[in-house]
């Protein structure tokens, strides 16, 4: 009898944003920090909200991004 062949699953394709802003700001996405402005944000294919905010938390900024598979580009967020 002939076995199924096994396929290794395939890693998801990821696109990458690389989020400044006007003043140094913690970078995050989904509860996931992604560090301090300017920073490299690395994520499966899909939309998703970035969110900026200074150390404090008394500025806040948020970007909408589209990351396709092997994407590249960047995004400044104005925190107010």
């Amino acid at each position: 009898a002939l076995r199924p062949v096994r396929r290794k699953a395939q890693p998801a394709a990821k696109g990458f944003i690389l989020v400044d802003a006007n003043v140094p700001g913690l970078v995050s996405q989904g509860g996931r920090e992604f560090g301090m402005t300017p920073a490299k944000v690395t994520l499966p294919v899909g939309r998703y909200r970035i969110t900026v905010a200074t150390p404090d938390g008394t500025m806040t900024g948020e970007v909408d991004v589209n990351l396709t598979a092997g994407s590249n580009g960047r995004k400044t967020v104005v925190l107010r």
